[in-house]
């Protein structure tokens, strides 16, 4: 576009150059915005007739459901979960998605208040769907840390995962 208006002052030559870059440059953009629609609306992990995720994915946390297994948790309790490696629950496995909740409430009440608002709604969620036999499992969670994660999505990630080693088979009740 600078090039185009350069060229009307004077008697130089470029015009048609000068349109090609225009044309391409907006035809690349919209390229990229094609790709990343694809991206965002491709929707979430490959699954099975039975809905059970696909092993051996790389997939966001967000994207999974409850019952579905996975590998990837951080070594430190403070660190993000984000991309995760999705396993088959009746292999190892180091933790599972025990429930999905939704926090309610008007504004963001800040990151301790969310944190506590998560921790007290996955144990009431939880607690009841763990099965009776399984004791080496910590809860952990994924919840709204910041204003702008509380205004666009208040769901928390509830997750078991064992405490000496991977998991084997669903913690979770049938």
């Amino acid at each position: 576009v600078i090039a185009l208006n350069q060229l009307r002052g004077g008697f130089q030559r470029g015009r048609g150059l000068a349109i090609t870059g225009i044309v391409l440059g907006a035809l690349g953009v919209l390229a990229w915005a094609a790709l990343l629609a694809i991206g965002i609306f491709a929707g979430g992990p490959e699954r099975d007739a039975a809905g059970q995720v696909a092993p051996a994915q790389s997939v966001f946390l967000q994207d999974l459901k409850a019952g579905d297994c996975f590998d990837g948790v951080p070594a430190t309790p403070d660190a993000a979960i984000d991309a995760v490696t999705s396993r088959a629950c009746s292999g190892a496995h180091e933790a599972q998605v025990a429930a999905i909740v939704e926090l309610r409430g008007g504004d963001f009440p800040g990151d301790k208040e969310s944190a506590g608002l998560a921790e007290k709604a996955c144990s009431d969620a939880v607690e009841p769907l763990v099965r009776d036999d399984v004791t080496d499992t910590d809860l952990s969670f994924v919840y709204p840390d910041t204003a702008l994660a509380w205004r666009l999505d208040r769901h928390t990630v509830c997750i078991l995962q064992g405490t000496s080693g991977k998991l084997t088979g669903s913690v979770l009740k049938k």
